[in-house]
């Protein structure tokens, strides 16, 4: 009989272990998605027993760093090198890298931060650090802790939808290797230029699955303009640059870009830059230090 109660004791103690070991919980993550101009959520499971409050919250910034650089084109630039947690505010800090952020994609990011962070029952607050440098406004004074009162939510979206537009985007057809058209009504700001628009439309890629992206899903627009005629385009070459190129090769990439800019009445000619870089091994074989016209003999008739 004793042995048989502790053969009972031993069996409850590895089976409440194992429990307690496999035991997970989702936790939701915020960001602020550009393509639909709102904050939004999504969850991850963590194992809330085997983890510290610390590990915590490098796993939900980790998560919602892999999801921004997914989803959204406010590139969290890494996750952080150190977390501390006193009292109940959570002190992150980053790498360098985060300077490389425009204004807006850093405000972008502490925004998901604070949201993420914030929702933990353990957290009302956050500061940020970069190598060990508190961060400031650009008047040099030191934002200090944030929480959802004291960041302001509407700045992050700056250019919120004012009229509607329609475009008209190319794509390329699977089994003719020629352009086709894609016809698609989107929201727009009048005083956001249209051409960021529709590399931002070809980015998300067609709505049709008879035809195929010409521009990766992580392609960022590092700068686009317009001016007599010629409109300068700089895009990121994302790991999955390659892959596109192999597939469907540099001259479809550049008509498909070129093509659809041009549809714009203003937009004549179409310059194209590669990380900041013109050199011939930028974008294959194609020379960038030309600029592009429209070619109407690769679309589909």
């Amino acid at each position: 009989m004793k042995k048989y109660m502790i053969f009972l004791i031993g069996l409850f103690i590895f089976l409440t272990c194992s429990c307690i070991s496999n035991e997970t919980i989702k936790y939701k993550f915020f960001y602020f998605d550009v393509t639909k101009n709102e904050l939004v959520t999504h969850e991850v499971n963590i194992d809330s027993v085997n983890n510290n409050r610390e590990e915590i919250i490098y796993l939900l910034t980790e998560a919602l760093y892999k999801k921004i650089d997914v989803t959204s084109k406010a590139k969290i630039s890494s996750v952080p090198t150190i977390i501390t947690l006193n009292n109940d505010i959570a002190h992150l800090n980053f790498d360098s890298s985060f300077h490389n952020l425009t204004i807006i994609e850093q405000l972008l990011t502490r925004v998901a931060l604070v949201y993420t962070l914030t929702n933990l029952d353990f957290i009302s607050g956050i500061e940020i650090s970069i190598d060990n440098t508190p961060i400031t406004t650009k008047n040099g004074v030191a934002i200090g802790i944030m929480n959802k009162e004291n960041i302001i939510l509407n700045l992050v979206s700056p250019n919120p939808p004012t009229s509607y537009q329609t475009l008209k985007l190319y794509f390329l057809d699977k089994t003719t290797n020629k352009l086709v058209p894609e016809t698609r009504g989107i929201e727009v700001n009048k005083d956001f230029p249209i051409e960021k628009y529709i590399i931002q439309e070809l980015i998300k890629g067609p709505t049709s699955d008879k035809l195929l992206p010409i521009l990766p899903a992580d392609t960022i627009i590092n700068y686009i303009a317009t001016k007599n005629g010629v409109c300068q385009v700089d895009l990121s070459s994302g790991s999955s640059f390659k892959e596109i190129l192999a597939r469907d090769g540099e001259k479809m990439l550049v008509e498909a870009v070129v093509n659809s800019l041009t549809e714009i009445y203003y937009i004549q000619k179409v310059g194209l830059l590669i990380d900041g870089k013109r050199e011939l091994d930028s974008l294959g074989i194609i020379d960038l230090n030309l600029l592009f016209g429209r070619n109407e003999s690769v679309i589909a008739k």
